[in-house]
């Protein structure tokens, strides 16, 4: 999903994390998107895509996790 929408909106695609300001922040930052660009079930009717099972806990507890790490 995320590789179909990079090619529709070319603003889309990240920079190099290196050529950023702050390097590990703009690491996080680009895990994040590329995280909540999956499809999940709870938003599955506004995609159409396929989703995997994921509840708003399981979502919550993962964006944590890529900030934290």
């Amino acid at each position: 999903m995320l590789a179909s929408y990079e090619r529709l909106d070319r603003p889309f695609a990240l920079p190099d994390p290196v050529t950023c300001a702050d390097p590990a922040e703009a690491t996080k930052a680009q895990a994040l998107v590329r995280y909540l660009a999956h499809a999940f079930s709870p938003f599955e009717f506004r995609t159409a895509e396929p989703a995997s099972e994921t509840t708003i806990a399981g979502v919550l507890d993962a964006v944590e996790a890529l900030l934290d790490g």
